[in-house]
């Protein structure tokens, strides 16, 4: 592959190959298509008043962002545009993982297993299935792009437009996603140590330039994130790497191994369980030993370092994500995925039966297509995604927590309030769920137990602006229009734009002039 000509002669040598790669990945995400706008959706889509706003992700250099903007002015907030798109998305990832591990391995067969085993491996359904998750899958397709123009750049020096078709992807992917900063190590490794080059020093230049100004211009975003994360059960603070590093590399490969227990948050666990550490701490002991092993294997070092690098962001001590999630395991799949292929091929040579590794692969295709139809259902609504993750996670307060929000949208108050008071006692100081509680005895017109956990939940998070206003709502039907005033203009001086406040404050205003 020394030319985009290359590729096109080699899509259209094997172009059934790659219809069945484009089926299946399609096939496997048809019943999500209909799937329901959930958690992070409701707030970036459908409650998200600048939806469509083209100037607003260019201000924030989100480029995830202006995808779902420019969907919405196609086609509004229809959920078969935005899931439709996620998946034409992971399609084409998938395509795209073929001629990355083909340009990596240069063996044909083990890049074709490798893209159907990506095509329907389950741990995905969270990127293609849930609309928030489409940043993993877009940041990935621009990564894959970068990676190839930068290879075809190494095979013609001296070609600059494949160095800046290289350039260009992947500042896209790093205005995509945060994730794509670290994959810049994967240019080093393949060039460095597979091609055995010269460093393009300019190269990485530019490369640490982009990083430099994506990071300078996140400020007011990594605020936002840092918040939501202390807020929202993720707990902001330095972690130990002792427990959780050990913790989060097996949990990851346990899930790629036996995608069975998939869950939108894999929370809730102690970590400090001796047992658990103990057996964990051993196990990740094993993992580092083999690339010690497998030295002078080159491939075998290369994929299991992409591997690493595609969810270091998770393996922080500083806690800027999740200790575990499904959605960053996207890209970093590619690796495993790579060794079940080997696998197979090494059982083949070694019982020298032909076609052996392909009739192995079959069946693990089948389990894997069968098992993301059916993780797909588990989106199709808000109640089915936290009643199945509650069945993952049990021990999770913010499973409780949207579970409090399902019961008490049906109506059913002593479910919720039972529901709330789970979260609060896995969570010492959850302020969002305190809230909730609040506004759960609100709605049965427990007005002194709703003011009791109102003004619990502003002591947790002073800047929840939605209890000041609902202390300021009991205090009105009190008869204390002072003090309903003053929880008025408190939560307005939180947030000015919120309009029940300025509504609030304009009555009040009214019925004290007459």
């Amino acid at each position: 592959m020394k030319n985009l000509a290359d590729f096109k002669r080699h899509i259209f040598k094997y172009k059934y190959v790659f219809l069945l790669i484009a089926l299946l990945s399609l096939g496997a995400y048809l019943n999500a298509l209909d799937n329901a706008f959930v958690s992070d959706d409701i707030g970036a889509i459908v409650k998200n008043e600048r939806l469509g706003d083209l100037l607003v992700p260019l201000k924030e250099f989100n480029l995830n962002m202006l995808l779902r903007n420019l969907i919405f002015v196609c086609f509004g907030r229809s959920l078969l545009a935005y899931h439709a798109a996620n998946t034409l998305l992971h399609t084409l990832a998938t395509i795209l993982v073929y001629f990355f591990v083909l340009i990596v391995t240069t063996d044909r067969r083990i890049s074709c297993f490798v893209s159907l085993l990506f095509a329907l491996h389950p741990i995905h359904t969270e990127a293609v299935s849930w609309v928030s998750g489409s940043g993993y899958v877009f940041y990935s397709v621009f990564f894959l792009i970068a990676f190839i123009f930068y290879h075809l750049y190494l095979e013609n020096r001296g070609k600059t437009p494949y160095l800046l078709g290289s350039l260009i992807c992947y500042s896209i992917a790093v205005l995509t996603s945060l994730w794509a900063i670290p994959m810049a190590v994967v240019f080093f490794l393949y060039e460095k140590y597979l091609k055995g080059r010269r460093i393009n020093w300019r190269f990485y230049l530019v490369l640490g330039l982009v990083i430099g100004l994506r990071l300078f211009f996140l400020h007011g975003a990594a605020t936002e994130r840092i918040s939501s994360l202390a807020e929202g059960g993720g707990g902001l603070s330095l972690r130990n790497p002792l427990i959780t590093i050990p913790h989060s590399l097996t949990q990851y490969l346990l899930l790629l191994f036996w995608p069975i227990n998939l869950a939108l948050y894999h929370e809730g666990e102690i970590l400090t369980r001796t047992y658990l550490w103990a057996a964990r701490t051993l196990a990740l002991i094993f993992l580092l030993v083999l690339p010690i092993i497998f030295r002078r294997k080159k491939l075998f070092i290369f994929f299991w370092l992409f591997f690493l690098i595609s969810i270091s962001l998770s393996l922080s001590p500083m806690q800027i994500s999740w200790y575990v999630a499904e959605r960053y395991l996207y890209l970093g799949s590619v690796s495993f995925c790579v060794l079940i292929s080997y696998l197979l091929v090494w059982l083949e040579k070694k019982t020298n039966l032909r076609g052996l590794a392909a009739a192995l692969l079959v069946p693990i295709l089948s389990f894997y297509f069968i098992r993301t139809v059916i993780r797909n259902n588990d989106w199709q609504s808000r109640a089915s995604l936290w009643f199945a993750t509650a069945k993952v996670s049990p021990r999770s307060p913010r499973v409780h927590n949207n579970l409090g929000d399902i019961y008490g949208g049906w109506g059913d108050l002593d479910n919720a309030i039972k529901e709330f008071e789970i979260a609060r006692k896995l969570q010492p100081g959850y302020a969002d769920a305190t809230h909730n509680l609040g506004n759960t005895y609100l709605q049965r017109g427990d007005l002194e137990n709703a003011k009791k956990y109102f003004l619990e939940a502003t002591e947790y998070n002073p800047q929840l602006y939605q209890s000041f206003y609902s202390l300021g709502v009991i205090s009105y039907h009190e008869g204390n229009r002072e003090e309903a005033k003053r929880y008025f203009e408190k939560a307005l001086s939180i947030n000015p734009d919120y309009e029940a406040a300025q509504q609030a404050l304009e009555v009040l205003d009214s019925e004290m002039v007459e």
